[in-house]
């Protein structure tokens, strides 16, 4: 029973990349057969209804895997971040963010997973994923780790099985089910059917953060150099910041302009963020 109870509650986490691009294809080279978990899962109190997620929880030797999107990483406190050189770092956080299913798939037959050679550091760590018994792997461009190496020391995770419930898992990172903006925030919003997108005016009065509202839920989106809704211009040594409106959404990506704080010299573009990835894309 032991052992048994062992197997099934081996679970991983996908882990996707914080700008939520494509793993590259050098880096995955032996595939693997996955299959569907037949118990139940629920994460948080929340029942993951599997046959509709785009990253289904997926079982590779006995072992459970659950897939992990950028928001699926931030609902159990975790916190990804992607570099040319660290690659793919992950780390505990200790603010656990409210739940997206990303039920927009049709499951039946799973394709391949891969074994990754992508370099991972794990709370600082670095993977030697050559050596580990229950490897990283890659599943339609999201990359895993196993929970029962990670869950309980790096992820300050809590999980068990139940013959009748399935496998339970919980964070215990504080629970914020939204997005906070300050209080005194001079604030922009525009309403797009049954999404509002936020500007924040809190950093000297210009727009700086960006956030979405939706099923009466804010969360805080895109990449945190940016500057959203402000347009940047410097003739001689006049340095001009210009908040600019100018809000779309389409196929669930936010159009709209922002400053790159980390570019040298400071320049404003064109860019959109995908709400459910929160990947960050230059636009023309």
């Amino acid at each position: 029973m032991k052992n048994y109870l062992k197997k099934t509650i081996m679970a991983a986490f996908s882990v996707t990349l914080l700008t939520g691009l494509a793993v590259p294809s050098v880096f995955a080279q032996q595939s693997v057969k996955v299959n569907l978990p037949t118990f139940k899962i629920t994460a948080n109190d929340v029942a993951i209804d599997n046959n509709t997620r785009l990253y289904p929880v997926i079982v590779y030797k006995d072992t459970t895997y659950l897939p992990m999107t950028y928001n699926d990483s931030r609902f159990l406190g975790l916190e990804t971040d992607w570099s040319l050189d660290k690659g793919l770092q992950i780390t505990k956080n200790s603010m656990q963010l409210s739940y997206n299913p990303n039920n927009r798939y049709i499951n039946s037959a799973l394709e391949d997973a891969v074994i990754s050679e992508l370099k991972t550091s794990v709370n600082g760590k670095v993977i030697n994923n050559k050596n580990e018994t229950l490897p990283l792997l890659v599943f339609r461009d999201i990359t895993y780790a196993p929970l029962m190496r990670y869950g309980v020391d790096e992820f300050n995770l809590t999980f068990s099985f139940d013959a009748n419930k399935g496998l339970i898992i919980n964070s215990k990172a504080t629970k914020a089910s939204s997005a906070t903006i300050p209080a005194d925030a001079k604030v922009y919003s525009q309403v797009f059917d049954n999404v509002t997108v936020i500007l924040d005016r809190s950093w000297n009065n210009q727009s700086g953060n960006l956030y979405v509202k939706e099923n009466n839920i804010t969360k805080k989106i895109g990449n945190p150099n940016y500057i959203y809704g402000e347009s940047y211009s410097k003739v001689g040594a006049i340095e001009t910041y210009s908040p600019v409106n100018n809000l779309s959404v389409s196929d669930r990506w936010v159009y709209v302009v922002a400053i790159d704080s980390s570019a040298s010299p400071l320049i404003s573009k064109n860019v959109r963020v995908n709400i459910d990835t929160n990947e960050v894309q230059v636009t023309k």
